[in-house]
């Protein structure tokens, strides 16, 4: 049985927030148990708020793959939202 695979990303925009999803991604790419990767927008903010990407239909070889290892920013968008403690508010967490 195969497993989707979602990445949320959080922290400053950089390359090294690239290069990590492109890890990621390779491994999930060569997985024979992985099924879909999805990318949340803008971190724990996109699971929130249903905001995925298909990111299994946008890496299509390994140049691409590279090409967004080198790439500065966040190809996903990030956030760094802090979210209240389950006992204060566990709406956040019902929602991911």
């Amino acid at each position: 049985m195969k497993h989707n695979v979602l990445v949320a990303q959080s922290g400053g925009p950089t390359a090294t927030i690239n290069a990590t999803l492109s890890g990621v991604i390779k491994a999930a790419m060569e997985s024979d148990e992985m099924g879909t990767i999805y990318g949340a927008r803008y971190g724990v903010q996109g699971v929130i708020n249903d905001e995925l990407v298909n990111i299994s239909n946008c890496i299509g070889d390994e140049c691409e793959l590279e090409q967004l290892t080198c790439t500065p920013s966040s190809a996903l968008g990030t956030c760094r939202m802090k979210l209240k403690s389950v006992e204060e508010d566990d709406g956040d967490y019902k929602k991911i």
